[in-house]
C-alpha cells in the first residue's frame, strides 16, 4: 500500500503525521466536487427514471418478444438440470427487481439527507404510480400487486448496496484523513 496518495495538483496527503497549512483548503475542495458530484447523480437518476418510463409505459409488454425464446432456453435449462421453480415468472419477478435496484443505489447516492425508509417509500410510490398507470392507460400490460413488491425489493436492494458502498467509503476516508491527519508529536513526527 502506498504512503500517501495525492491530489490532482501532485501534493502528497501523507496518512500518518501529515500537517497541511492548506488542510481546510484541500477539504472544501473535496467537499466542492462531492457536491458536483451529486448534482451528476441526480441528472443520472432523472435520465434513468426517463428510461424507466419508457420501459413502463410502453404499449405492449416488453419483454413478448423475447417470450417464445425465453421458454425455449428455461425448457433446455430445465432439461439439463436447473430446478422447475426457475420458471418464466421467476425471471419476470428477478427482472423486475433487477430494473429496480439502479433506483435504489441513485436514490441513495443522489438524495443523501433522506433516511433509507423514505427512499424505499418513494420506490415503492414510483412502482405503484407505474403499475396503476398500466391498470388504468394500457390494456395490453398486466399490473399486479407482485410487481409493486418486487419493484420495491429491487429498490431496497440498491439502497442496501449503496449502504455497502457508503460504508466502505467512510472506511477508506477515515484511513486516509482519521485522527492521525493532524498529529504530530514533536520534531514533526507522528503521535502514534
Amino acid at each position: 500500500m502506498a504512503d500517501h496518495i495525492s491530489d490532482p495538483a501532485g501534493r502528497g496527503f501523507f496518512r500518518r503525521g501529515c500537517f497541511r497549512p492548506d488542510a481546510a483548503l484541500v477539504k472544501l475542495g473535496f467537499f466542492q466536487k462531492s457536491l458536483a458530484r451529486v448534482g451528476l447523480l441526480r441528472w443520472t437518476l432523472l435520465g434513468y427514471f426517463v428510461v424507466l418510463a419508457f420501459i413502463a409505459f410502453w404499449p405492449t409488454p416488453v419483454d413478448k418478444p423475447a417470450a417464445g425464446d425465453l421458454s425455449l432456453l428455461l425448457d433446455l435449462l430445465h432439461r439439463n438440470g436447473i430446478p422447475e421453480w426457475i420458471n418464466y415468472g421467476f425471471v419476470e419477478a428477478s427482472s423486475n427487481v433487477l430494473l429496480f435496484a439502479p433506483a435504489g443505489l441513485l436514490l441513495a447516492l443522489a438524495l443523501r439527507r433522506k433516511g433509507w425508509w423514505q427512499l424505499l417509500a418513494l420506490g415503492c410510490a414510483v412502482s405503484g404510480t407505474v403499475e396503476l398507470g398500466q391498470l388504468l392507460f394500457l390494456p395490453h400490460r398486466f399490473s399486479s400487486l407482485q410487481d409493486i413488491l418486487m419493484n420495491t425489493l429491487g429498490v431496497g436492494l440498491g439502497l442496501l448496496l449503496a449502504a455497502v458502498l457508503k460504508r466502505l467509503t467512510l472506511t477508506e476516508y477515515s484511513r486516509c484523513w482519521g485522527p492521525s491527519f493532524v498529529c504530530l508529536g514533536a520534531g514533526g513526527q507522528s503521535a502514534q
